[in-house]
């Protein structure tokens, strides 16, 4: 597949397995993300908050860290029922996944490897979007 970069529109080829691995890539950083906000000592008494920076925000973990550090702690547990606001659907429909990974595009001038991603993958919104915000040189 032959695309146009992010540097002064080159075309690049990429191959199946480098969009695999490109793909892999980031679900290990995002994941390694979330894992290290969770499971820091700061995250206790801010559960909700710590919910919060991991899967709605877009901090890196040091930042995300120094918020939970500068808040307060709560003396209850937020409650189960609370939580699911931080589960991502995944029932998006093919119009809502194209908006949605155009306007990532729009955002961060990657428009037309956002068109590419909608019109020839199905990664999933989230994590095309993540990879559009980086950067990455795909599809």
């Amino acid at each position: 597949m032959t695309v146009e970069s992010a540097d002064a529109g080159k075309p690049v080829t990429i191959t199946p397995s480098q969009l695999a691995e490109a793909c892999a890539r980031v679900r290990r950083e995002e994941r390694a993300r979330i894992l290290a906000i969770l499971t820091s000592e700061l995250c206790q008494g801010r559960e909700l908050l710590a919910h919060h920076l991991a899967f709605r925000g877009d901090l890196d973990v040091w930042q995300a860290l120094d918020c939970m550090q500068v808040a307060g702690k709560s003396d209850q547990e937020p409650p189960l029922e609370q939580l699911h606001v931080f589960c991502v659907p995944n029932d998006e429909s093919a119009d809502q996944r194209s908006s949605r990974i155009t306007r990532v595009g729009q955002l961060v001038g990657a428009v037309r490897r956002a068109k590419l991603i909608v019109d020839q993958t199905a990664v999933p919104t989230q994590l095309a979007g993540a990879l559009l915000a980086a950067g990455v040189d795909w599809p």
